[in-house]
């Protein structure tokens, strides 16, 4: 549009891995610009490149158009899979999938998230051509948009979504509050306006050569805490009335950023490479618990400790954590979301794994240095697998513990949590047929109904007040228990599906504050109590369907100490790992319990009805009824002698 290029990632991206992205190098670093997917070469002219790359997508949606649904269904998460429909290489391109270079799943940002110069030949290939502005999205910046200058081209990343993370000013979810701002791009130049989310408004040309706005977009050094710090100009706000220009400056690392403001003169000195000193603003993007707190600390120590193997004894002192908030970070799911975006290479179960190897659960707490530690020293840690499956006659009882045997569960329908409150797509049942399906619970309708002083009430206190719980439900199968059974656990008669539920919270904070006599249990699930509210968000439960795929009865999985529950387990089969990795890894669940957390188990998948491993296949055998598969360590340490129908 003119001389402004739009893209909604970048054009060039240090993201890329070399052996699945055509044109990458070994920094990771590949252009997007001129790529169009299969075609062999580069398109220099860029209007041409823009023409062929819109016409291709287009012609990608039309073949969507004619084929929308699969022609197999995809059986695990590899390209070749999950090609056989219309449209499946555009869905690709906007994906980490990518097998190109894209414009689209696309940034270009430093290690801590600080903004990055174009390489010079892409900058005068850009400028040749006629392009003075590239305007691009897709990764948020702060509470307003960052300018990169260089030479007479200005990047603007415009994409101010997360300004005020979870303010839900306006409403459930808004994750912008009052902060506004408009891009204005006309002949001649580029504008921006707008104000932050506390209301301060601003105005400034980007393409401006004198004059005050000449400064925004440019690099700056600071001195904060007698350290220096690389900052970046990120805005003029409007003077009021006579009052001199002032400039806010940000720093950003990970999910951390750092806010000073500063007067023209101050800025101008910072930009010319004389040091500064400032006081700046800290804040963390979107962090309201500890845990997210703690991520952010994390993210700077993790780094210079895996360059140097030191760090400032203040520093290590702000990063430390206990056992239990590092088991919440690595199985509660928006935490886990948190770590992964942090430490994108971090292996959550390899760091669970580790962290028992350590016997690091006793340790109380431990520091960034404990952590660098932990994670670099050569692992010694092998995953093993057991299966418990469900049965429905005891033979030979035993009060064995796990791993030698699951207990037993009751089931129970929640009192309050009602299938109503259930939010999951439905459609293409070929898909879940195959694999698990994220759904939503209504947190704030269950809130209303749930008696006050209830045990689930007590476990949704904790969470964040807008907060939507999400959670999975398994692969469905069609009901093959015996009909007496349906008719005892109050099942409908049209319910035809079911699903295993996986649960939404953990119990690493027991409801009472004596943490040893909730673990001095030998059950499975000893802080979980007899709710079945509570049961259902902290242990799951099994969700039946109709024939329409709508849920319409629960049963929690309640703890069950006197082994008379309803759901009986037999005695555990040694899994292969490779068929465990092979049949449901995307589906595979972190555990929630405590006390089996502190047996070696990491995570947990339930096996439907009729998945097994065939012949030397590894996997399952005589599963009839489904049955649960525990990964973890030292687990297939239990006694082959025991029957295998046995149970607590």
């Amino acid at each position: 549009l003119g001389s402004a290029l739009f893209v909604h990632g970048q054009l060039i991206g240090n993201h890329f891995p070399p052996e699945q992205v055509s044109g990458a190098d070994e920094s990771h670093v590949a252009w997007s610009l001129g790529v169009v997917p299969n075609e062999l070469e580069r398109v220099l002219c860029i209007k041409e490149w823009a023409r062929r790359l819109n016409a291709w997508s287009a012609q990608m949606i039309k073949n969507w158009e004619k084929e929308p649904v699969w022609i197999h269904p995809p059986r695990e998460p590899s390209y070749k899979e999950w090609v056989g429909r219309g449209g499946s290489e555009l869905i690709s391109y906007g994906t980490p999938g990518t097998r190109v270079p894209t414009v689209v799943y696309c940034r270009f940002l430093s290690k801590q998230s600080m903004p990055l110069d174009y390489p010079p030949d892409l900058v005068d290939l850009l400028l040749e051509q006629g392009v003075r502005q590239v305007v691009v999205g897709h990764t948020p910046h702060g509470n307003t948009p960052t300018v990169i200058r260089q030479k007479e081209l200005t990047v603007i990343m415009a994409d101010t979504s997360f300004s005020h993370n979870q303010s839900n000013c306006f409403f459930v979810g808004d994750n912008r509050g009052n902060a506004a701002c408009s891009v204005e791009v006309h002949d001649g130049g580029c504008e921006v306006h707008g104000r932050t989310e506390k209301n301060r408004r601003f105005e400034f040309e980007v393409d401006a050569v004198s004059g005050e706005d000449r400064l925004v977009g440019k690099r700056a050094l600071l001195c904060n805490d007698d350290e220096g710090k690389d900052f970046f100009v990120k805005l003029r706000f409007k003077p009021q009335r006579s009052q001199d220009p002032t400039y806010l400056l940000s720093h950003i690392h990970g999910f951390t950023y750092e806010y000073t403001e500063l007067n023209f003169a101050d800025t101008l000195r910072a930009i010319s490479g004389e040091m500064v000193s400032c006081s700046s603003q800290t804040g963390v993007l979107g962090s309201h618990t500890p845990e997210e707190d703690f991520i952010c600390q994390f993210s700077q120590p993790v780094s210079d400790y895996s360059r140097n193997g030191r760090k400032s004894s203040k520093s290590d002192h702000q990063a430390c954590i206990n056992s239990q908030r590092l088991l919440r970070l690595c199985t509660t799911r928006r935490h886990r979301a948190a770590l992964l975006t942090a430490f994108p290479t971090l292996d959550i179960k390899r760091l669970m794994l580790k962290v028992h190897a350590a016997e690091l659960t006793d340790k109380g707490t431990f520091s960034a240095r404990d952590l660098s530690h932990l994670l670099s020293c050569q692992d010694q840690t092998v995953p093993e697998a057991v299966f418990f499956p469900v049965v429905t006659k005891l033979e030979t009882p035993t009060k064995a513990s796990f791993p030698h045997s699951l207990g037993s569960l009751s089931l129970m329908s929640p009192n309050y949590i009602k299938p109503c409150h259930m939010q999951a797509y439905t459609a293409d049942v070929d898909i879940w047929e195959q694999e698990a399906r994220e759904y939503s619970l209504q947190t704030k309708e269950v809130k209303k109904v749930l008696p006050i002083g209830s045990a689930a009430t007590s476990l949704l206190q904790k969470t964040p007040r807008h907060l939507v719980l999400r959670s999975f439900f398994s692969p469905i199968s069609k009901i093959n228990i015996p009909s007496t059974v349906k008719v005892g656990n109050q099942i409908p008669e049209e319910a035809i599906y079911f699903a295993w539920s996986y649960p939404f919270l953990t119990d690493w904070d027991p409801l009472d504050d004596d943490v040893e006599s909730c673990c001095a249990c030998n059950s499975s699930y000893s802080s979980v109590g007899r709710d079945p509210d509570a049961a259902f968000l902290q242990v799951g439960g099994f969700v039946y369907l109709d024939a329409r795929y709508k849920p319409i009865h629960i049963l929690a999985a309640v703890p069950d100490d006197t082994g008379a529950g309803a759901l009986k387990f037999g005695a555990p089969q040694h899994l292969d790992m490779a068929w465990v990795k092979h049949v449901r890894s995307n589906d595979a669940h972190p555990v929630t319990i405590r006390s089996l957390h502190e047996k070696g188990v990491v995570e947990f998948f339930w096996a439907p009805p009729g998945l097994e491993g065939h012949t030397n296949g590894g996997g399952p055998r005589d599963n009839v009824f489904g049955g649960f598969v525990y990964v973890g360590v030292n687990l297939s340490n239990f006694e082959r002698s025991l029957s295998r129908s046995s149970c607590i």
